[in-house]
């Protein structure tokens, strides 16, 4: 059910290793460029599917003023691996549950994360500003803004995009699961045929988006598997 974790950043040093960069005086910029180029193209751009490399400290080095570049599209995956969509985490692995088990076990980790979903979606799109704001105010020479543009269109546009498909959908499925596990545990007498017209209604309202839900979950593997 969860969306899966989407990359690490290149951790708490990350700032310390951009400005250990700033300081190190000018370096051989054309050089620092096509160790940036080199990085992007390798790691991401000629990559099937998604990938994300870690920016180590030796790399950073070389990359010079360049590293504040690929620090872009790092934090605005720091931004989603955090706040609210860490409640998507225990999530993992629930569709393999029998549906009446996983409401048992559950209930309170769907309702956090139902609860958490316009939050979520205003934390995507408001990371995905950030990252596109500061994309567009970096100064790039034409070649380094080819590659990068193309390494950003998979680590952030296309990424967004996908979310976009798949998360209002499952967000809804989250709100229809909460309401028929409370259902459930009010142990209702289902040779009444008003509460047996009612537990049809929310297992129609939970599998309303079923279709949907696995075309975009197709989509987002493709995605991410590059198939």
């Amino acid at each position: 059910m969860a969306i899966p974790a989407l990359c690490r950043p290149i951790g708490r040093s990350g700032f310390a290793i951009l400005l250990l960069t700033g300081l190190a005086g000018c370096g051989d910029e054309a050089a620092e460029r096509n160790a940036f180029i080199d990085f992007l193209q390798g790691g991401i751009v000629s990559q099937r599917g998604f990938h994300l490399p870690k920016m180590t400290a030796e790399k950073a080095k070389a990359f010079g003023p360049y590293a504040r570049h690929y620090q872009v599209i790092l934090d605005y995956h720091q931004r989603l691996d955090a706040g609210e969509f860490a409640k998507l985490a225990p999530l993992q692995g629930l569709r393999d549950e029998r549906l009446v088990v996983a409401l048992a076990t559950h209930r309170d980790d769907v309702k956090a994360a139902a609860e958490s979903c316009p939050t979520m979606r205003a934390e995507w799109d408001r990371a995905a500003a950030t990252a596109d704001a500061a994309h567009r105010a970096l100064q790039q020479p034409p070649d380094l803004k080819r590659v990068y543009g193309s390494a950003y269109d998979k680590t952030v546009t296309q990424l967004s995009a996908q979310a976009g498909g798949l998360l209002p959908l499952m967000c809804e499925q989250l709100v229809a699961m909460v309401a028929l596990a409370d259902f459930l545990n009010s142990k209702p007498n289902m040779n009444d045929p008003e509460r047996e017209r009612e537990a049809n209604a929310l297992l129609e309202a939970l599998h309303k988006h079923d279709d949907g839900i696995e075309q975009a979950r197709r989509r987002w593997q493709a995605f991410l598997q590059g198939t």
